[in-house]
Order: C-alpha cells, then sequence, then structure tokens
C-alpha cells in the first residue's frame, strides 16, 4: 500500500519513503485531517478506527480519530489499532537511536474505572526464529484511574520463553476525562545498559526509567497505537483474569496529531496545543450483544 500525502498536515523536513525503506522515514507527523483512510500508510490491526464528526473533538484542525471497542459487536472485540508494518523489513525503528513520539488523547468525561485497561501505544518486536513472542518492549496506556506504563528487554539474541533483563511497570497520575491530554514518550532503541523510556504527560515529565530497553532481534521495533484491550481476548478469558468486568462492555477514546521526531531536544517538536473541547463528549451506550466471535490469539 503507498503512502498517501494527503493524509499529512505537512511533511516535516525529510520526504517519507515508506514503501522503499526499511526503517521508519524521519519525523513523519499525521494531523489527522484527511477525512479518508484510503491508502493510509499505517495498516489497520483488528477493528477499523473512524474519523471524528463534526460534534467530536479535535486537538487541531477539524477532526481526530476515533477508537471504539465494543465487547459483543466489534469485528475483533480486543484490537483497534493502526501499525507501521505489513510484512517483516518495513517501517521499523532503528536500534541504539533515540525517538520522541507525542500524540493527544481524549477520554470521555463518562469513562468508567476498570481494573484492567487500555493500551494507547506500545512498541513491539517480532521474535527471531526459535523464539516466542514477548510482551512489548513499551507500553502507555490506561489502568484503572492512571497512566499506566511498562517496559521489557532481553538482551539474548535467542531468549528463552519468557525471559527478560528488565521489565516493569509504573503507574502515573490520574487520567483527566472531558479534555485533551498531551503525550510525549522519549526512549531510546537499546537493550543495553544505556536504553532509557521518560513519559510527559500535559507537559510534565512523570516517569524517567534508565536501563535496558528492546529486544536483541534481527528485526527493528515497531509502532502500533489505537486501543488495544488484552483482558478482552480469547486467551485472557480461558485464563480466567479476562472477559466483562463491572459491567463495562463498551469502550471509546479520541486521538489526535501524532508526530515522531529521532534526535535529541524533541520535546517540542512533538507537542501539539489543543483548543478546549467546547461541549464534553460522552461515549455512546453499548449496543445489545450481537453474534460473538470467537478469537483465539
Amino acid at each position: 500500500m503507498n503512502l498517501s500525502f494527503a493524509f499529512f498536515k505537512r511533511l516535516l523536513p525529510v520526504t517519507l519513503a515508506f514503501a522503499t525503506s526499511s526503517a521508519l522515514a524521519a519525523d513523519p507527523y499525521w494531523d489527522m485531517e484527511s477525512g479518508s483512510f484510503e491508502d493510509y500508510s499505517w495498516k489497520v490491526s483488528g477493528s477499523p478506527a473512524t474519523f471524528s464528526r463534526s460534534s467530536e473533538p479535535a486537538c487541531s484542525g477539524n477532526r481526530s480519530v476515533k477508537y471504539e471497542l465494543d465487547y459483543y459487536n466489534s469485528p475483533t472485540r480486543y484490537r483497534a489499532e493502526f501499525t507501521s508494518i505489513e510484512a517483516y523489513g518495513e517501517n521499523r525503528l532503528s536500534y541504539f537511536t533515540e525517538y520522541w513520539i507525542g500524540f493527544n488523547l481524549y477520554i470521555p468525561e463518562d469513562w468508567k474505572t476498570e481494573k484492567y485497561g487500555e493500551i494507547a501505544l506500545q512498541v513491539h518486536q517480532h521474535p527471531d526464529p526459535g523464539e516466542t513472542y514477548r510482551n512489548p518492549a513499551l507500553t502507555f496506556g490506561i489502568e484503572g484511574d492512571q497512566w499506566r506504563v511498562s517496559w521489557a528487554a532481553n538482551d539474548d539474541p535467542i531468549a528463552p520463553a519468557k525471559s527478560y533483563t528488565a521489565r516493569g511497570e509504573e503507574f502515573l497520575s490520574k487520567v483527566k476525562k472531558g479534555t485533551w491530554n498531551q503525550i510525549v514518550l522519549h526512549f531510546k532503541t537499546s537493550y543495553n545498559n544505556d536504553g532509557y523510556y521518560q513519559a510527559y504527560i500535559n507537559g510534565t515529565k512523570e516517569f524517567d526509567y534508565s536501563g535496558p530497553m528492546f529486544y536483541n532481534d534481527q528485526e527493528g521495533p515497531y509502532i502500533k497505537f489505537g486501543m488495544y484491550k488484552p483482558s478482552w481476548k480469547q486467551k485472557a478469558m480461558d485464563a480466567g483474569w479476562g472477559g466483562i468486568i463491572d459491567g463495562i462492555t463498551r469502550r471509546t477514546y479520541f486521538q489526535d496529531d501524532m508526530k515522531i521526531f529521532k534526535g535529541s531536544n524533541g520535546l517540542s517538536k512533538v507537542q501539539t496545543s489543543c483548543g478546549d473541547s467546547s461541549t464534553p463528549i460522552k461515549s455512546a451506550p453499548p449496543l445489545p450483544p450481537a453474534s460473538i466471535s470467537i478469537d483465539l490469539l
């Protein structure tokens, strides 16, 4: 699938060339303004997202992207994401490199707290032959009423299953509902001790970790963003911890202004200020149950 240049408000200094390069092109900016996902450079993973309507919030411009999962009715009930890759070798991050990712999230004012949350962005990796899938090397999302980050690493070229040289999670400030939240993630893709991961929320650095990040794999990391709800996967329910909790069967939030910068001093380059939403947005009521699709992955 070729890149749609109409999707961008502007191209930052280097021309994007996703179709011909194995590495993620420099400094992309998605302003969510095109109104069409045709020729969208990022690939849909799971249930499709939609563009917001005029009555729904936008950080800058007139549109945002709306992610919504319905336990009973979504084609893939646990995932509505975009991914930077379609096959091995496309649009990867480089190892031992500093990156900044900025985006804005609008959480509806009637968002209900739930024990198991949603991941809004993850940086993942494909295991090498002889390895099994591991936890994402980096995540940012919501759990309970707080923002949550996690990280994982292993420097072994062929790592045993569920083996990590570093792994952890941390809960940050409470999620602000009914308004836009400005998120910036800053990290180095190094599985050595010089790795790091920082998270800024609404202009404040709330998380600062130094140590190994990512896995020693042949292919570089790739980005997924949107809404991922692990507790609604079939294997989570089979394990006894997933499924419907507290009667919550639908999740909705909005994302706008996704920016990526490679290099130092990138904080101001990936931040986007949002205008005030004139009308607080509430989630749509859940739909009645339809046929349930059973996903085994």
